[in-house]
């Protein structure tokens, strides 16, 4: 280390083939320094930085430091990843994408958990909006429709829509994003529904779009209360996901490939359906009593 100070580079290469290696702590210290003739010295010699050096460094906000540790091999993670996004430094966030981080995969966390000040930084690094995960699904809809640390991810989906992500498509090839989040209204997965179905519109999602069974958002909201075995089922969040997906434009006409309208779907069994439901559907109890739908496959 004294001879690469030195810049004796004469001596510095027969300590190395003389079996000399360096450590981790002297790289880190190196680079602090700014003394790249040192870091370069102990990288060539075998000093490898640890994972758990990066994380400090790269919490710590010392750039130098970060990139000499993944120089020397030391691999970045994607919790390191997204904090660094978090708190706005792209620099880290490059570096330590360089090192092997899948950008892609930090985003949806990002998104999954409502990180929405990381999104952006993530972006701007190279992460793809689009980009499916593993499973086919995308960034937005784990903002929209899958259950993250934070309960409301409604700053999260408006970056990722600001950002290009498309408000429709799911990735899973099965059903719209909105359609998923309609049909989690009550079911404890998608956390405050109605806000992200209120903000998926807004972002030019279709109203009317239609999953693989043909079925509208709409037509989701109003199965998913119909099949709620729920004891004590609250009709608010359903009335209110209705009066939502009403607002932004569905239709309340659509069938779906049985033929059946969403009130429809409501009346086809007298017994689950509830006065809110139907009010918000724009029918009252004492018509639903009159003449109960019976649902009948077209031929």
């Amino acid at each position: 280390m004294e001879a690469a100070r030195r810049n004796d580079r004469r001596r510095v290469r027969a300590l190395i083939e003389a079996g000399a290696k360096g450590t981790a702590k002297q790289l880190m210290d190196a680079a602090r320094a700014a003394e790249t003739n040192v870091v370069a010295a102990l990288i060539e010699s075998g000093a490898k930085g640890t994972r758990s050096q990066l994380e400090t460094a790269a919490r710590m906000r010392e750039l130098a430091v970060v990139t000499a540790l993944i120089q020397s091999g030391a691999k970045g993670t994607r919790p390191q990843t997204l904090e660094a996004a978090s708190r706005n430094e792209p620099a880290v966030v490059d570096a330590l994408a360089r090192s092997g981080v899948d950008l892609d995969a930090v985003l949806f966390e990002a998104a999954l958990h409502g990180e929405a000040e990381a999104i952006p930084v993530l972006i701007e690094c190279g992460a793809d909006p689009n980009a499916p995960d593993r499973n086919g699904s995308v960034p937005l809809y784990a903002a929209a429709a899958l259950r993250g640390r934070r309960r409301v991810k409604v700053d999260a989906i408006r970056r990722l829509r600001e950002a290009g992500a498309d408000p429709d498509d799911s990735g899973n090839g099965f059903e719209p994003i909105l359609h998923s989040v309609a049909k989690s209204v009550g079911w404890g997965y998608a956390p405050s529904p109605v806000e992200h179905i209120g903000v998926l519109l807004e972002a030019g999602a279709d109203p009317d779009a239609r999953d693989h069974n043909g079925t509208t958002a709409l037509h989701a909201v109003v199965s998913a209360y119909v099949h709620d075995r729920a004891e004590e089922r609250d009709p608010a969040p359903y009335a209110a996901a209705i009066a939502a997906l009403l607002a932004g434009g569905a239709s309340p006409n659509a069938r779906d490939s049985f033929g059946r309208t969403p009130l429809e779907c409501a009346t086809g069994n007298p017994r689950r359906a509830d006065p809110a439901v139907l009010a918000a559907l724009g029918k009252s109890a004492a018509d639903r009593l009159r003449a109960p739908y019976r649902a009948t496959r077209r031929r």
